[in-house]
């Protein structure tokens, strides 16, 4: 009778030798992973604090051996990733925030790029745009904002985004603190250092309003 040692893996196409429950030694350790989803996640992350270097080298080099991962899976799975996406920022609004200011924060250069694109493709509505933020500034009250001003104004908030605190590398907004949609003048005393992402995010609201929708 032929014994398990010589009739090898039991999963078609294997062919490797047996170890165990009928299985080679990789399938059975695949096996007992998900069996075992626990231990195994917690043995991996143990690894990875112990190593992060090694893992983070591991990591780009597999990216840089797969560069069209992203664009093949996606295509394959676009509406599940998209739903899967949009659940997880509805749960995790500020995890996501984090996420972007860190990834703006490490590539300052293509966001810088990404908004040349979009305003030299959108030429007609900044000058729209433009001309009519002159013209609530005129009509609210503008008065005159020194560079000095501005630089003042930066350094009391210890060169920090006076929302959120983060701490400003290559560039920062000046935000209207009473928008000038809302009868704000400009002036230094309504004008508040912000990382781009409160300014933009707060846009025509008052800091009320923002405040209670970014706690929604």
């Amino acid at each position: 009778m032929q014994s398990t040692q010589a009739r090898g893996c039991t999963i078609d196409g294997c062919g490797r030798k047996h170890k165990a429950r009928g299985l080679c030694l990789r399938h059975y350790q695949l096996q007992w992973s998900s069996e075992n989803r626990d231990k195994t996640n917690a043995a991996a992350r143990a690894s990875k604090a112990k190593k992060p270097d090694y893992y983070r080298e591991q990591n780009a080099q597999w990216w840089r051996d797969n560069p069209g991962y992203h664009r093949v899976r996606y295509a394959k799975n676009r509406d599940v990733l998209l739903g899967r996406n949009a659940a997880y920022r509805a749960a995790h609004p500020e995890r996501r925030r984090d996420a972007v200011r860190r990834w703006a924060a490490r590539h300052p250069e293509s966001i810088r790029a990404k908004d040349e694109r979009y305003r030299q493709a959108n030429r007609e509505r900044f000058r729209q745009k433009e001309a009519k933020r002159r013209a609530l500034k005129v009509s609210n009250g503008a008065f005159q904002v020194t560079e000095r001003d501005v630089l003042r104004l930066v350094a009391r908030f210890d060169h920090r985004c006076a929302y959120c605190a983060t701490p400003f590398t290559s560039r920062f907004h000046l935000d209207h603190i009473v928008p000038l949609a809302r009868g704000g003048h400009h002036a230094i005393g309504n004008l508040a250092p912000a990382c781009p992402d409160c300014n933009l995010s707060k846009g025509k609201r008052l800091l009320t309003e923002w405040r209670k929708r970014r706690q929604a």
